[in-house]
């Protein structure tokens, strides 16, 4: 009786906030007591919301932004925003450069670990733009990985190999940004003054979240390792149209479209990671 009342409940306010009826069909299979906790304490929340909290109880996830999945993008983003200084210096030989190095031009000597002005596309080489070529980041990551190999560094000083460490660090996460269109997409609308991506902010599109419970629901249904591969198909097409129109929106300057088509991604990219992870029917 609970799930009936709930369920038609929420049917009524998703519809009235505009989501279709088959997608509304999802949340009649939300648990019973997930859909009694949801209105139990609805209070006078807006349609929106209420779908809002309907899909969190439903997926065992979250209709706010993650603030985890950001972690890469944004930690480094204060400090790309940072007025870059006038010259990096050499600790060892005090030769300046006017852009960033990992070693001294002059010395060979590993460089200060100053990330001030220097973000993802900087840190590995590449010229800033949202569309990356993969094997050029692999090329960059490749590159580096020699260049702050410990065996080449094994009879540097102390502080020389903490550089080193320091450095390593960071181009992993210049390189896991780059490699991934949510974290790269986010790194770009921070880079232009965008707060996104972060944990108070909610989704505000109700067919997306409704489009997830549907697929989530396909994976549980899944039986073989055929059914997983046509849902990562479809799902990584998914992706990458997204992709292309992001591109379009960050040409354009469109951030509020560029800000939903992202809400978008990482929801997209959620359910990629349940698919990578699925092991077998339960």
């Amino acid at each position: 009786m609970v799930q009936s009342l709930a369920s038609k409940m929420i049917l009524r306010q998703t519809l009235a906030a505009g989501v279709g009826r088959s997608s509304s069909q999802a949340l009649r299979r939300a648990s019973p007591a997930s859909l009694a906790v949801v209105f139990k304490n609805r209070g006078a929340l807006t349609p929106i919301v209420v779908a809002q909290r309907a899909f969190a109880s439903a997926t065992g996830g979250s209709a706010t932004s993650s603030s985890s999945s950001s972690s890469s993008s944004s930690s480094s983003s204060s400090s790309a925003a940072e007025p870059a200084p006038s010259s990096w210096n050499c600790e060892k030989c005090g030769n300046q450069h006017t852009e960033f190095r990992f070693l001294c031009s002059n010395c060979g000597a590993v460089m200060p670990a100053d990330y001030r002005g220097v973000g993802h596309y900087e840190i590995l080489g590449l010229e800033p733009r949202f569309v990356v070529n993969p094997v050029e980041v692999d090329k960059a990551y490749k590159d580096l990985q020699r260049k702050l190999h410990p065996d080449r560094h094994a009879q540097a000083d102390d502080r020389q190999k903490e550089l080193v460490d320091i450095h390593a660090a960071r181009v992993n996460q210049a390189v896991s940004v780059l490699r991934s269109p949510l974290l790269r997409a986010g790194f770009w609308m921070e880079m232009n003054g965008l707060r996104v991506l972060e944990e108070d902010q909610r989704m505000g599109d109700a067919a997306t979240m409704m489009e997830v419970m549907d697929v989530n629901e396909e994976i549980e249904d899944a039986k073989t390792e055929d059914d997983i591969q046509g849902l990562v198909k479809t799902n990584l097409a998914k992706m990458a149209d997204i992709e292309k129109q992001l591109e379009s929106c960050f040409k354009e300057k469109d951030w509020e479209t560029a800000r939903r088509h992202l809400e978008r991604l990482q929801m997209l990219t959620r359910i990629q990671e349940r698919l990578d992870s699925w092991s077998g029917p339960q």
